[in-house]
């Protein structure tokens, strides 16, 4: 049961802090940057991230303005999506009252723009350097492959050579 259940579903994930991997890629990217969402009022020291959306854009930029002693934009990133949105990298350097929209997300020490938030797959090799890992593969199996068999017919040679040597004599 547990053999057809691996032929079925194939390859199992490996879970690593920093990923999860499958056939040996990375197919989920962890703990680059990916916080917890901070839902303490008021926002504590810290580092953080959040996107705004066009609806929510004016309430935001008025926060920012109400509180420029203790808040500092680091990064911002417009992004002309359906809704149309902006990221922003901000530091509190106080606890400050926070208004929205939604809650911030915490950002590790490595974030520095959007991408470092997001979990995505490592980029997919090129065809002529998957071919040339499968080949790789190939030769290391035959390398293997090649030694298991010489070292099986040394047995059998030498067990041969134990059996009948004593006889013909």
């Amino acid at each position: 049961m547990i053999g057809e259940e691996t032929a079925f579903l194939g390859a199992c994930p490996v879970i690593r802090p920093e990923g999860i991997y499958l056939n040996g890629h990375r197919v989920i990217r962890l703990g680059m940057g990916l916080g917890k969402v901070e839902r303490h009022n008021p926002l504590p020291a810290g580092k953080y991230w959040v996107d705004v959306f066009a609806k929510d854009s004016d309430a935001f930029g008025a926060w920012l303005s109400s509180n420029k002693p203790t808040v500092a934009v680091r990064t911002t990133e417009h992004y002309d999506s359906d809704p149309p949105r902006d990221w922003y990298l901000f530091e509190v350097s106080a606890p400050t009252p926070w208004n929205g929209p939604g809650f911030p997300t915490v950002a590790g020490q490595n974030v520095t723009s959007s991408s470092d938030t997001g979990q995505r797959p490592d980029p997919v090799p090129s065809i002529p350097t998957q071919i040339e890992q499968e080949l790789e593969g190939i030769k290391q199996t035959a390398k293997t492959t090649t030694w298991i068999t010489g070292a099986v017919l040394a047995i059998v040679a030498g067990a041969l050579v134990v059996y009948y040597v004593p006889r013909r004599a």
